[in-house]
């Protein structure tokens, strides 16, 4: 655990979710309004904003692609503040989640609208908003993953939707 008292992936077992038995599955939360970050987010969506001339997006599927997690059957993205533009930005390269808001669900009620994608898998759950520097500890064999949360399956059976990510 860390100090922030949730627990932490360690490096080198995402890869090995990625490829294990019960091959684990990736969510990339962008469908939040990127409201501190206006005006710049009153036309493009918060994971489409560049640092360093790289959408936040691309960062977040590349981490996951170092990771091992790739392709639609193995990432998905969800999206609903102008959703449209992420979900033509992220093509092929993931599973696209239309939430039927606005307002967003929330991240349980992203992985809850996700539940049938997910099929009981293990889910690591990311931002696409978590930036990282170049140097931190974000490559297998080093010694944390951050940015990643690995997700209990449970959060996703039954009918969450009604209390999940909602106030």
């Amino acid at each position: 655990m860390s100090g922030s008292g949730r627990e932490e992936l360690s490096a080198s077992e995402a890869p090995q979710l990625a490829r294990g038995a019960r091959q684990a599955a990736a969510l990339v939360l962008a469908a939040g309004e990127g409201r501190r970050l206006r005006p710049l987010t009153g036309t493009l969506p918060k994971a489409l904003c560049p640092v360093g001339n790289v959408a936040l997006i691309d960062r977040a599927l590349a981490r996951l692609t170092r990771y091992g997690f790739t392709g639609p059957s193995a990432v998905a993205v969800n999206v609903c503040y102008l959703a449209d533009q992420v979900a033509e930005h992220v093509g092929g390269r993931a599973f696209i989640s239309r939430e039927p808001g606005p307002p967003a669900l929330g991240t349980s009620g992203a992985v809850a609208h996700l539940r049938d994608w997910v099929a009981g898998r293990p889910l690591l759950v990311g931002n696409s908003d978590a930036y990282l520097s170049p140097d931190a500890p974000d490559a297998p064999g080093q010694e944390r993953a951050p940015a990643i949360a690995p997700v209990p399956p449970s959060w996703c059976r039954g009918d969450p939707l009604s209390r999940c990510g909602r106030s």
